[in-house]
């Protein structure tokens, strides 16, 4: 990037060049240029962004089905769960599951189990094994 005094050459030997004429018309739409360098109260854009606020998800020691449901119906307002996997998966101990988002929680939970939840604009869901969802 260049430094300013030479963006500010650059831009005055433009205006000369547009303005250079002194007809009033010209003038008029030549308006003074301002060289001074303002600067500005407004933080850059990318500090305007906020950070994701993380997401944790407590999960018990037990069967695997009943959480990852609550976890779609309490996060994801899915009414309708159909079960196509083994319902005998289980969780081996109570843990606080943390995640930038509630999708990232719900792909974290279920990948270690080969399975994978395809959600439905009807708020209807499908747990399947992983193959399952390929196919």
């Amino acid at each position: 990037m260049y430094p300013i005094s030479y963006a500010s050459r650059v831009v005055a030997l433009l205006l000369s060049v547009v303005c250079g004429n002194t007809s009033a018309a010209t003038r008029q739409l030549c308006q003074p240029f301002d060289f001074q360098f303002q600067a500005t109260s407004t933080p850059p854009l990318h500090s305007l962004a906020q950070a994701p606020t993380p997401v944790v998800f407590a999960l018990h020691e037990g069967r695997l089905q009943p959480q990852v449901e609550r976890l779609l119906r309490e996060r994801f307002a899915v009414t309708t769960i159909e079960w196509r996997a083994s319902p005998h998966f289980r969780w081996s101990s109570d843990y606080l599951l943390s995640a930038e988002s509630w999708t990232q929680a719900l792909t974290h939970l279920l990948q270690p189990y080969g399975l994978k939840a395809v959600l439905y604009a009807n708020h209807s869901a499908v747990i399947v094994p992983e193959q399952e969802a390929a196919l």
